[in-house]
């Protein structure tokens, strides 16, 4: 029995255990993503204390960000399940691929948006002379990942959707992992200080990102119940899940055309019979 097979026939407290003890350890875990910048920024030499002000500047922003991020998460996470358990996949996978489509475009948009408006949002923020670079640096180089943040945050939520609790959390255990031990080469061994930190968040996002769509990736892997699925505007993207195994290229045109042969193949025998009569 599959672990999405459990969520509708398993008991009930061995599931809260199984799903809820790797959520609450994901949690735990995540902190490090801007604890760890911090501990290493203030601890900077002569400029810590300004630096430190100015990245704690960029709090707001980021939260944004994560607001949009589980804004679709929770919201496709959900309903795909439901339509798993109801064992409607192609209706689960197409809310996949629509939610990463739309998680996508989101990213893009804010990228651009905060971006520009970074400047001025951090000295609504209290950004004094002093702070503004520090927090300028930092928050210029953490928007430009902003669809690793994004990614990862909501594609995390289909993954914990199917009964994969523990791989939701090892994708936030390896970026975790990744930005502690980074960060400290780029802000003091390579000298590159707030940005070095902001680098080593991307970076480490970018992992966990990689990672949770290797999920859902066109690999003969039977780990997840859903590939990343058909949406309208990403067709290239989607992978379904089928008895032979995953589909490349377009596979949703590729079975279109199959159907169609199929469809003609199956008129023209029956044509022929007609003759024959």
């Amino acid at each position: 029995m599959t672990a999405t097979d459990q969520l509708g026939e398993g008991s009930i407290r061995s599931l809260f255990l199984k799903l809820a003890l790797p959520a609450v350890v994901a949690q735990v875990v995540s902190l490090p993503y801007n604890i760890v910048d911090r501990i290493y920024i203030g601890h900077m030499a002569d400029v810590g204390a300004a630096a430190l002000t100015g990245a704690g500047l960029f709090v707001p922003i980021l939260t944004l960000i994560n607001a949009f991020a589980m804004l679709v998460g929770s919201g496709g996470a959900p309903m795909a399940s439901i339509n798993l358990g109801k064992g409607d996949r192609e209706r689960a996978e197409k809310i996949l691929g629509n939610s990463f489509t739309v998680l996508v475009l989101i990213s893009v948009a804010l990228t651009l948006v905060l971006y520009l408006l970074a400047p001025a949002l951090l000295k609504f923020f209290g950004a004094s002379s002093v702070t503004y670079p520090y927090a300028i640096a930092y928050a210029r180089i953490y928007i430009l990942g902003t669809i690793f943040v994004a990614l990862t945050l909501g594609m995390n939520l289909f993954i914990s959707g199917q009964g994969f609790a523990k791989t939701s959390m090892l994708t936030t255990v390896i970026g975790a992992v990744i930005n502690i031990v980074l960060d400290p080469v780029l802000i003091f061994g390579v000298g590159m200080g707030v940005r070095g930190a902001a680098i080593a968040t991307v970076i480490s996002q970018a992992v966990s990102c990689v990672c949770g769509r290797f999920v859902f990736s066109c690999r003969r892997n039977r780990r997840s119940a859903l590939r990343a699925a058909a949406s309208p505007w990403t067709g290239e993207l989607c992978c379904r899940a089928s008895d032979s195994g995953c589909l490349h290229l377009s596979c949703w045109r590729r079975r279109a055309c199959s159907r169609s042969r199929t469809t003609t193949a199956s008129r023209t025998t029956a044509a022929m019979s007609r003759s024959a009569r």
